[in-house]
């Protein structure tokens, strides 16, 4: 709210409101154009090579930032705020508390939030467009460096969909990679896990790096394959604890998850 001369009368004062509409190139305080205010956010999370468990080397935070800096400095932006998280997976909005911050400080001066592409902001395309719809209705843009997505247009928000989309899609590729190749090590009998949580049938050695099969857990499993063919989890824990059968010193009552892992798994092995 600022004050000008009225036409009316000299001297007189009369209060005039400039809340105008943003428009694409900044925002109006009183009667001039000021520069738009940005928050930046990254995230850092290195994904291991293929052929080796070795870090492959991401862009980092700090690049990210650089490149968002040179991007806000180009348009004549101001940053305002920098956030991120590191280490942390795209595939959800839970703990990223970074994240959470960034919205949060873009919601409230009603500014600019950017990332360098969308895979650093999600990969989950649900999570996606809930983040966009909590900016959209506190007025709040989304720069996104990589794609140059402008998401308030119809056009922008379909290649976000599409990005995000992509973005899922390789998340859940690389787990499902990793996954594979987990079980393959682990049927070559290389430790996989801590070794106070190693699959029922197994056992560690003096080796740490090496597991083997225990006999007597593999007869369980066997005896489980067995009864799965009539009886579902829940019966056949209650028939275990019946015959005696014990659960590395505990019994099988309510341990129907791990009896339905066993026959997934046995299943899984006999294709």
């Amino acid at each position: 709210m600022i004050f000008a001369d009225s036409p009316i009368g000299v001297g007189r004062r009369v209060a005039r409101d400039f809340t105008f509409p943003r428009n694409p190139f900044g925002f109006y305080q009183g009667n001039a154009m000021s520069k738009k205010q940005v928050v930046c956010y990254a995230r850092f999370s290195p994904r291991p090579k293929e052929n080796g468990g070795e870090s492959l080397e991401c862009d980092s935070n700090e690049k990210q930032f650089e490149r968002l800096r040179d991007l806000c400095r180009a348009l004549d932006y101001e940053v305002v705020a920098e956030y991120q998280d590191e280490y942390l997976s795209g595939g959800s909005t839970v703990g990223r508390d970074g994240l959470e911050e960034a919205i949060q400080h873009a919601m409230r001066i009603r500014g600019v939030l950017a990332c360098y592409d969308v895979s650093r902001l999600s990969r989950d395309v649900s999570d996606g467009h809930l983040i966009v719809r909590r900016l959209r209705k506190r007025g709040v843009e989304l720069l996104i460096l990589a794609e140059r997505i402008d998401t308030t247009t119809p056009a922008g928000r379909l290649m976000f969909t599409f990005m995000l989309g992509m973005a899922q899609y390789y998340r859940e590729e690389n787990a499902a990679r990793t996954s594979r190749a987990m079980k393959k090590h682990l049927a070559n009998g290389r430790r996989m896990c801590r070794r106070d949580r190693l699959p029922f049938g197994w056992k560690a050695t003096d080796n740490p790096s090496v597991i083997v099969k225990d006999e007597n857990e593999q007869r369980v499993i066997e005896r489980i394959v067995e009864l799965s063919k009539d009886h579902s989890a829940r019966a056949i824990c209650r028939i275990l604890d019946r015959e005696g059968t014990t659960r590395r010193g505990g019994k099988w009552h309510g341990a129907h998850a791990l009896v339905a892992k066993i026959i997934a798994r046995a299943s899984h092995a006999a294709r």
